[in-house]
């Protein structure tokens, strides 16, 4: 399928090797590998997410990544700098986030991020979600791989690759997606009944989820197969902090908020944004010390 047939904006029909030069590699996304490049004439750092398009899907999924980078510019989002389709490859160029991903950040710890430090990221998580939802953006795949920091401490979200875009807040998705670990209850439902339905507090419990692995280094289940994980997403209860670990009740409440099982009861990001927990200790300014001290 010609990119010409497709409704993607921002994409230029160039060969961006002509403009920017593969210096490194950063990692995988949702499709293709993420490398670091360098603009041949300005010198700017940036990240390249780089794929193969193989079907007219792909590309749709791409489509709407973008279509959510270019419309959703927030300091807490991933800042989208060009896109370039040269057949078959297909780039997108976003800033760089010179701290790496929260998931590199917290494997250099023994036993996970202090709460102090969770505080601050999980506020400057939710100002994106509370912006994503009011522009009817569900992220469906919310976790530590695929939220980025700077070296100066401020955290965003990346890696919109299955990401969904509606017309209202309060759309209803069905499809299974996003990584097994951190999917909520609701979502797991779709892979047996397409029938079910959820909508942006789906996010919201990816996001308790990822509170547990800053502060305990892994999410809940880690050590099981995907297909276990899902069984005791659906059956069992919803997971908690390590009472052992001595973290605060604020800390233990904004989780359990996260963490409800049922959508309908479960709190909207911009409610969540208002726990005193996030509320009052989210000065990022310890992130960056956070950051220097282990990048």
């Amino acid at each position: 399928m010609g990119l010409s047939s497709t409704k993607l904006r921002n994409i230029k029909n160039e060969n961006p090797i002509t403009i920017w030069q593969i210096t490194g590699d950063l990692g995988a996304g949702t499709y293709g590998k993420v490398h670091l490049v360098r603009h041949r004439q300005t010198g700017q750092k940036a990240a390249a997410k780089i794929a193969q398009i193989g079907a007219s899907a792909q590309l749709s999924d791409f489509s709407t990544e973008v279509d959510i980078l270019t419309s959703c510019r927030h300091d807490n989002i991933t800042n989208f700098i060009d896109g370039y389709f040269n057949k078959p490859d297909l780039w997108i160029i976003i800033e760089l986030c010179d701290g790496g991903s929260l998931g590199s950040l917290v494997d250099k710890t023994e036993a996970g991020f202090d709460e102090g430090y969770i505080a601050p990221i999980m506020h400057q998580m939710l100002k994106a979600l509370v912006f994503l939802h009011a522009h009817f953006v569900i992220h469906r795949d919310i976790n530590c791989a695929n939220t980025l920091i700077t070296r100066h401490g401020t955290v965003k979200l990346a890696d919109f690759g299955v990401s969904a875009l509606g017309k209202s807040e309060d759309q209803r998705r069905h499809t299974f997606v996003g990584s097994p670990h951190w999917m909520a209850p609701e979502v797991v439902a779709c892979e047996n009944d397409s029938s079910n339905a959820y909508n942006s507090r789906a996010d919201i419990w990816s996001l308790g989820i990822t509170a547990l692995e800053l502060a305990q280094r892994r999410p809940p289940h880690a050590d099981l197969h995907p297909i276990k994980v899902l069984f005791k997403i659906l059956s069992g209860p919803s997971p908690t902090l390590d009472a052992s670990r001595g973290f605060s009740s604020s800390f233990h409440d904004f989780v359990a908020s996260a963490l409800v099982k049922k959508p309908t009861d479960r709190i909207t990001a911009g409610a969540l944004s208002k726990h005193p927990f996030v509320s009052e200790q989210g000065d990022k300014g310890k992130l960056k010390t956070l950051v220097q001290s282990l990048v």
